[in-house]
């Protein structure tokens, strides 16, 4: 049977790793599997080491209008649906409600930073509505996962859990020819359920503290994008930062950063653990 994975964004963060890492996985064992992305994550796939090989899979990729506005993607969705009516079709990180319009095969995957920023205010009705049309809704936070199903106990038999993440460790390993420095290394998404702006803030105290106990840091790498990013550049152009060796940057290989560093730094306030950073970090 047809498998279509629908992918909106347009970065490859965490989530979209997992997504473009489990495509590739099972096309590999001959699944009938295709990946509908965006020209702009399709273009951030080949420049990393590690989904480079993607291109090799190009029959199976379908480059999407999300990013075109509204009638774009209702255009799409209604192509997609007529075209596809047999298919399973998994939705990530997005809940177009032209799918409910027929008998069609549907899994979501609900991230916990989407329910929680969702959920409490006026789309709660529209969410739960996507849960019992839905044939199958995976979460990635267990604490989401057991609170649904205490709430929704008629259709609890619908949803399952899928926690942590997945990480290639071909290039993600422990190489004994990089010597570690004393680099601190935050990689994630920039916003507030990370904290990076709240831990940019604190880095020359961070730093203050760490001279008075003679240890020098030689670097604190920040690697990410996100709501934050402009906001983080700005606080960077500060006094108080001059002289700090402090980098904010993106990169579409942090595994050269993460091999290079003795600190990793995780600060999400919830997530499902260990996370894809996490698990990246543990393997260098």
């Amino acid at each position: 049977m047809r498998i279509n994975i629908i992918l909106p964004t347009s970065k490859l963060a965490g989530a979209e790793k997992r997504f473009v890492f489990m495509f590739m996985s099972l096309i590999k064992k001959e699944h009938d599997i295709y990946l509908f992305i965006t020209k702009e994550l399709y273009e951030e796939a080949l420049k990393s080491t590690e989904f480079e090989g993607i291109i090799g899979f190009k029959n199976n990729i379908i480059l999407t209008p999300f990013k075109s506005g509204f009638i774009s993607r209702f255009i799409f969705i209604n192509y997609f649906l007529k075209t596809y009516p047999n298919a399973i079709n998994h939705f990530v990180l997005w809940f177009p409600l032209r799918v409910f319009y027929g008998k069609v095969k549907t899994l979501f995957t609900f991230p916990s930073n989407e329910f929680e920023k969702f959920f409490p205010y006026y789309k709660r009705i529209l969410i739960i509505y996507f849960f019992i049309k839905a044939q199958k809704v995976d979460f990635l936070d267990s604490n989401v996962y057991h609170h649904i199903q205490k709430k929704l106990k008629s259709i609890k038999q619908k949803f399952s859990l899928t926690p942590n993440s997945c990480v290639n460790t071909d290039f993600f390993y422990y190489d004994n020819d990089f010597s570690k420095n004393n680099n601190v290394v935050f990689l994630g998404r920039f916003d507030d359920q990370k904290q990076s702006a709240r831990y940019l803030d604190q880095i020359p105290d961070i730093q203050n503290y760490l001279i008075k106990k003679s240890i020098v840091v030689n670097k604190y790498y920040l690697i990410g994008f996100g709501e934050k990013y402009l906001e983080m550049k700005k606080t960077l152009e500060e006094p108080r930062f001059k002289n700090l060796p402090v980098e904010i940057l993106q990169t579409t290989n942090p595994e050269l950063i993460l091999r290079n560093a003795k600190v990793f730094l995780s600060l999400q306030k919830f997530n499902n653990y260990p996370s894809r950073a996490l698990m990246e970090a543990m393997a260098s």
